[in-house]
């Protein structure tokens, strides 16, 4: 008997040790806020704009609502019980909530939520990318940003459509662009798209190559940035229809992507329009399917895609959206970015940063703009 107590003993301390119990005062940070929309238009300024907000926390007896409106400190609104909202904003600027728990009038957690509105894109820059770029060519134009790390591949159409990388230096300074090795730059065969992942010391970029019999089709190699090398490369042929792929987005597990394609893909066709494909990997190889939920919000033809997360995506043709679902509901919205040019495209999401393409200044240049 005493050797089975023993062991029960030390399991129970154990299991005690290991349970967290919130302290009056101490943040447990274990709320976490769902929002059911963190997207505000103009046209919902100066009425109440309702937003569902859930908690997931522990027993509190009440929680604060706070708010901050552009820069200005955090004010409390109210204090509930309850966990819902009818949040007023009447300008379109920058706001964030705060929701704080309290036990014996003591926080115990805390979470915090961004809303945008449209007066988050009017400010705009061309990055300083762009002098790095522009040393190196007398010709052409920069295309298809995709950031990874402290590195950007792009395509450049000086000599052709070809797939290049920059890395910025200490200063902030990026050094000069790298063309990438002939494996993946064929000669006389157009590389658009990079979307690139990292793969322990090498990266794993998925692009598309232009086919004389099915136009753009989807490509994968491991390279190696160090020493500029090619490891392996091979077509996607599951992500690769008989008709035109334009753009792919890929998430880091390599196992879910989002295509821009006319298909068919598994004997279903887009009808004539470049549409939003999904496919997700099972068993090593890819099942697409058409997205219904993005391909009813967006409406128009599509060439790019970047999921932000599983609520919100951005979407492009000539102008810019963003796809966020409510109720639901994927719905778009036009950003209406601070420039004359009527040709913005080929989206990139980073740190809360939007960064575009754009020819505003005359030719082709990489622009950001705080999301």
């Amino acid at each position: 008997m005493k050797k089975l107590l023993i062991p029960l003993i030390v399991l129970l301390i154990l299991l005690v040790g290991c349970t967290k119990t919130p302290t009056n005062g101490q943040d447990m940070s274990g709320l976490r806020i769902q929002v059911s929309n963190d997207f505000i238009s103009d046209g919902e300024m100066g009425v109440p704009v309702n937003r569902e907000i859930s908690w997931n926390s522990t027993e509190v007896d009440k929680y604060q609502v706070m708010l901050k409106e552009g820069n200005e400190t955090f004010k409390i609104i109210e204090e509930t019980k309850a966990k819902t909202y009818a949040l007023e904003l009447k300008e379109a600027t920058k706001y964030q909530l705060k929701i704080i728990a309290l036990k014996d009038d003591k926080k115990v957690e805390t979470d915090t939520v961004e809303f945008f509105t449209e007066g988050t894109f009017t400010a705009l820059e061309e990055t300083n990318i762009m002098k790095s770029i522009n040393s190196k060519f007398s010709s052409g134009y920069v295309r298809m940003p995709w950031f990874l790390e402290d590195k950007m591949f792009f395509i450049h159409t000086s000599g052709g459509y070809n797939l290049y990388v920059i890395q910025k230096n200490s200063d902030e300074s990026w050094t000069s662009p790298l063309k990438l090795p002939s494996e993946i730059n064929e000669d006389g065969k157009n590389i658009i798209s990079p979307a690139v992942i990292k793969n322990g010391e090498n990266y794993n970029i998925y692009f598309l190559k232009n086919n004389e019999s099915t136009k753009y089709d989807v490509y994968i190699a491991e390279y190696n940035f160090e020493n500029n090398k090619v490891l392996s490369i091979e077509k996607i042929d599951s992500l690769s229809s008989s008709n035109e792929e334009w753009d792919i987005w890929v998430n880091e597990n390599e196992d879910e992507v989002y295509l821009t394609s006319y298909g068919p893909f598994s004997g279903v066709d887009s009808g004539n329009r470049r549409s939003v494909w999904k496919g997700i990997k099972e068993n090593n190889n890819w099942k697409v399917s058409l997205n219904e939920e993005l391909n009813t919000a967006y409406t128009k033809t599509i060439r790019n895609i970047f999921k932000i997360n599983d609520n919100k995506f951005i979407m492009d043709d000539s102008d810019i959206f963003v796809v966020y679902k409510t109720n639901e509901v994927f719905s778009a919205y036009k950003i209406p970015l601070n420039i004359t040019d009527k040709n913005e495209r080929e989206s990139f999401y980073m740190n809360d940063k939007l960064y575009f393409v754009s020819s505003a200044s005359g030719a082709y240049s990489i622009y950001s703009v705080q999301f």
